[in-house]
């Protein structure tokens, strides 16, 4: 361990050997232990390089470890001195770095601000590089707003520049997103190829945090497919690498997703103590897409139980936060939901004396159903045909009811789903813990 408590007595180069160390813990067990003793006495220790490098180095490992306000206030402050110091390669890397605590944190116009500045300045100074680290930042924001097209045309860019410059990380972190995008999609068999092949990089690399990123979008496959084993085996893995790398986020992913597992499985508790654990980290780390998800999630425990006010309380405020942000697949999400609580509620009395509920049902399975369109999620088109069609079904209007059931029979066989929503939710369609592996890397 490095001695630097009496600073008055630790040699120049000790200083700098000890800085170029804690540069490196972000690839370990990260620790700002050593970095915190440097920056607060930077001067006397006599580095060599600019506090600036000292802010960025602390910063960076705040940002890996999910501590998002404390690593925001330290590139906040290394803008401002590269700034002053006219240093174009350190400015755009920290306003990259603040675009992607944006990006996390669902901030998307402050990131995207901040993503095209550094942009702008990496293409001045001809870091490729830095191009393609700012182009796949954005397709990833594209990616988390149901944006597909934009997504993929921004995300291929930056493969194709990783590619040419020899950035296997690059390379990953991009297969990564684009298989995301597939799986969201349904489109599995594309999903798992692209999703593979990005494992298999990040582990030639030895890039764990890409490891376990994978992993959790491979076990999201498995769960989307009913294949449960399978899904908690990946996840656990993936559980256990962010827990020892302290990736605060990633574990609040796995725990997510294993909840959402739980309660495709009708095993409420260990949902609901899962999920409420994932939705405590997310808190702590600002991370207001993750605390929608587990909302979104909580709430059709809710559902499927007849809990519906507490059930539209929790969707209603996912809901919220997801059109806040611009999440188009979450608003989508809790639209079906809120709307199929209507039309339970139509079905469980006298039809004409509950007859009320089926207008509101019918507007917002509509409204879910014109966004899920939009943003290519076929299993939940079908989904909300199924439960138009059943309105139908109960209002006595059997042709349109055939209409809806047969569309959504043909959307399901095309992707390889089984049928319809049943009264556990919208399992085909990308869930709330399909949007949240996504914590960038440093490529």
């Amino acid at each position: 361990m490095w001695e630097l408590a009496h600073k008055q007595g630790v040699a120049p180069d000790v200083a700098r050997a000890a800085f170029f160390f804690s540069r490196f813990q972000q690839f370990m067990r990260p620790s700002t232990e050593l970095i915190d003793q440097l920056v607060a006495a930077w001067d006397d220790y006599a580095i060599g390089v600019a506090r600036a490098e000292g802010l960025t180095a602390r910063g960076e490992l705040m940002y890996r470890t999910s501590h998002y306000r404390s690593a925001r206030e330290d590139f906040e402050k290394a803008c401002e001195q590269y700034n002053r110091s006219g240093n174009k390669q350190q400015l755009a890397n920290a306003l990259r770095r603040l675009g992607d605590i944006h990006r996390v944190q669902s901030e998307y116009p402050q990131a995207i601000e901040k993503l095209t500045r550094a942009h702008d300045v990496y293409s001045e100074i001809g870091d490729r590089q830095g191009v393609a680290n700012c182009l796949r930042s954005l397709g990833d924001i594209h990616r988390m707003q149901g944006e597909y097209p934009p997504a993929i045309e921004k995300l291929s860019r930056a493969h194709d520049v990783y590619s040419e410059i020899g950035s296997r990380e690059g390379v990953a972190n991009c297969l990564r997103s684009l298989g995301d995008i597939h799986g969201m999609q349904g489109e599995y068999p594309q999903a798992i190829e692209k999703l593979a092949r990005a494992h298999g990089v990040s582990s030639e690399i030895g890039d764990r945090q890409g490891v376990a990123k994978c992993l959790v979008s491979l076990g999201n496959i498995h769960r989307r497919q009913d294949e449960y084993p399978q899904a908690k085996e990946k996840l656990t893995r993936a559980h256990d690498v962010s827990s020892e790398i302290g990736d605060r986020q990633g574990v609040a992913n796995c725990l997510l997703s294993l909840g959402e597992i739980h309660r495709m499985q009708g095993e409420y508790p260990q949902a609901i103590e899962k999920l409420t654990r994932a939705h405590d980290v997310y808190s702590e780390i600002g991370d207001r897409q993750g605390m929608a998800n587990c909302l979104q999630s909580l709430g059709e425990i809710h559902r499927v139980q007849d809990e519906y006010p507490q059930a539209i309380e929790k969707l209603t405020r996912a809901h919220d936060v997801y059109s806040d942000i611009g999440d188009r697949q979450g608003v989508a999400n809790c639209l079906w939901s809120l709307g199929d609580i209507h039309r339970l509620q139509g079905n469980l009395g006298d039809i004409h004396r509950l007859q009320g509920e089926y207008p509101q049902a019918i507007e917002k399975l509509t409204r879910a159903h014109d966004v899920s369109s939009e943003i290519g999620d076929r299993h939940g088109v079908a989904n909300c045909l199924w439960s138009l069609g059943d309105i139908h079904r109960m209002q006595g209007e059997y042709s349109q009811a055939i209409e809806k059931f047969t569309r959504a029979h043909d959307v399901s066989s095309e992707i390889g789903d089984r049928i319809g929503a049943d009264e556990e939710g919208r399992e085909g369609s990308a869930t709330a813990s399909d949007s949240s592996n996504d914590t960038l890397e440093g490529a």
